[in-house]
């Protein structure tokens, strides 16, 4: 297996990618899910099954994110931090629009919550 698709983008759900040659997860779009528990817990069952040293890094970029799907990714970050260990460093990237407060500071509360590398990394979005 080497890139698996394991959700297209919808309306309310992000797209999701595990890529095994990589070792890396994205996860892209916006998460207003009414009820994320469906979505968010076959990820998570995803990555719990993963290989001790096979992810290396989870690329996040959110628009948006709703309350119940913080929750849900902060379980996933839980997850993931299980996992890393001395010999399996695992980074977080938390990618936002660079004048979007808020999903700054999302990825601030998770990253103060964590023990695992977390980089909040602004991005400047271009509109054609």
């Amino acid at each position: 297996m080497m890139c698996v698709m394991l959700f297209e983008e919808t309306s309310n759900s992000p797209m999701v990618k595990m890529d095994d040659k990589r070792g890396s997860i994205e996860i892209q779009g916006k998460s207003t899910l009414p009820d994320p528990m469906n979505f968010y817990s076959i990820l998570l069952d995803q990555i719990s099954h993963l290989p001790k040293n096979k992810l290396q890094i989870l690329n996040i970029r959110l628009s948006y994110i709703n309350t119940g799907s913080t929750k849900w990714m902060l379980y996933i970050f839980k997850q993931i931090e299980k996992m890393a260990e001395p010999l399996n460093s695992i980074e977080i990237n938390w990618y936002f629009e660079e004048d979007d407060e808020s999903m700054a500071m999302t990825g601030e509360d998770y990253r103060s919550i964590l023990k695992i590398p977390f980089h909040l990394i602004p991005e400047k979005i271009i509109d054609n």
